[in-house]
Parts: C-alpha cells; sequence; structure tokens
C-alpha cells in the first residue's frame, strides 16, 4: 500500500530534518501502527502521505500512485482524521457529513450512510457538534473521514481525550474497517491501542526508523510490554518539543 524510500524533509531553519532518509512499507490491508516521541516525524510523514507537504526529496507510492506527481489519484485514495476535531461545531452532526460529502470526492448518500452506520450516529444527527460529548466528537471527526470510502485512513491520536467505551468502540471500528480491506495508518502515544489493533508497528525517532516488524517480534521477551520496547529504544529523556 504505502512504499517509501530516502524520505527527507528539513523545515527552514531546524536543526536537524524532520525526516532523514526514511525508508518504510506499509502492507496492504493492515493496522499500521506508527510510534515516536514529539519531534519524531510521525506528523510530517502523515502531512507528506496526505499530499498536505511536499518532501525535499525522497520517494513516497501510495497504492500505486507517485506523491509527488500523481498528488489528485493519492487524495482520490487517502482520508485523515486529525487530532484536532476537524468539523464545524455550529452545525449539526447531520449538517457537518452532508457539507463535508459534499467537498470529498468519491462521496455519496452511500457514503454517507455507510458513516453514520460505522460511527453509530443515527441518534445523534440532529444534535449541534458543539453539544457531543467528547466521544461523539471523535465518532463524528473518524466518520467524516471515511466519507470518500479511502482505501489509506490515517489516524492521528484517534482516542484522545475520550472515555474507556467511546475508545473501545473506535478500535473496534477500526478492526472492522481493516476487515473490509482498508489500510490503517495509526498514530497514537497508547502503546495497549497499539498492542490491540495494530500488526505491524514502526518506531521513529529524529526522523529515522529504529525498528519495524509485528509487536510480538518486537518484544524481547513475551511478557515484555511494548512500552518497554518503546522506552529501550527512544530511550527516557523526556521530550518537550
Amino acid at each position: 500500500m504505502i512504499d517509501i524510500e530516502q524520505l527527507h524533509k528539513r523545515y527552514p531553519g531546524a536543526a536537524r530534518p524532520a525526516l532523514a532518509g526514511l525508508d518504510l512499507r506499509v502492507p496492504d490491508g493492515c493496522v499500521f501502527g506508527l510510534l515516536g516521541p514529539n519531534g519524531a516525524g510521525k506528523t510530517t510523514l502523515i502531512s507528506i502521505l496526505t499530499t498536505t507537504l511536499s518532501a525535499d526529496r525522497g520517494r513516497v507510492v501510495i497504492d500505486g500512485c507517485d506523491v509527488a506527481t500523481q498528488a489528485a489519484a493519492v487524495r482520490a485514495r487517502v482520508a485523515y482524521a486529525p487530532q484536532e476535531l476537524a468539523f464545524y461545531p455550529g452545525l449539526s452532526v447531520s449538517e457537518n457529513l452532508e457539507l463535508f460529502a459534499a467537498l470529498t470526492p468519491g462521496a455519496s448518500a452511500e457514503t454517507v450512510a455507510a458513516a453514520i452506520r460505522i460511527g453509530d450516529l443515527s441518534a445523534h444527527l440532529d444534535k449541534r457538534a458543539l453539544s457531543l460529548s467528547g466521544g461523539l466528537k471523535r465518532r463524528l471527526n473518524f466518520c467524516i473521514a471515511l466519507l470518500g470510502k479511502p482505501r489509506l485512513l490515517c489516524l492521528d491520536e484517534p482516542t484522545a481525550g475520550v472515555d474507556p467505551q467511546s475508545r473501545n468502540f473506535l478500535l473496534d471500528a477500526v478492526l472492522r474497517l481493516r476487515a473490509t480491506g482498508v489500510t490503517v495508518l495509526y498514530s497514537t502515544h497508547y502503546m495497549e491501542e497499539v498492542e490491540r489493533v495494530c500488526d505491524r508497528v514502526a518506531i521513529l525517532d529524529e526522523g529515522r526508523l529504529l525498528a519495524c516488524d509485528t509487536p510480538d517480534a518486537l518484544r524481547a521477551r513475551p511478557d515484555e510490554r511494548l512500552e518497554s520496547v518503546f522506552l529501550r529504544l527512544t530511550d527516557t529523556a523526556l521530550r518537550d518539543g
């Protein structure tokens, strides 16, 4: 699904590159965890994958389409649910879905209905988004990203600030999407979520790939937690940036 070769990106004035020769392959139809401390390059990578940022050099191919030369084709295949809630709080749930469907290539009445089912939003369609609970806001944010029937869904901290029931619902929804053939790039700091839903995991730091394998293969011993693997590879220093 994703093939990345020698990807480089440095922001103007930055002391070090955000991405420093990253090589990565994401198989089709899996949930792929993206882990790294603050400043590891995760957000930069997702921005390049979603065509909102250009790389300095390197090659990225998504579902057979080159990000640099076939951006429109990539955007038709890729969707992104950001950590920041990306909808209009003054509109109702239904109005938000209809508005974003009108702006999303490939969206239709059928994909809106499917998103409502996936997010279990039918009882909340007339509510203003502003009045929704934190969990419902996350579900709406998630479902808006599904309107174009993406082949690749990029999720950035999709369960941030939600209650345990909503977190469980969203994780199950990710697994249901995988069962339909959607590839999910799952960026999070919650190690237990990665252990639950991810088929493979990449650990990044300072723009470089430190490790990439299944969660089980990354553990030095069967009883080791993924958090211990992460800290062992990235060290325990605080990252405030």
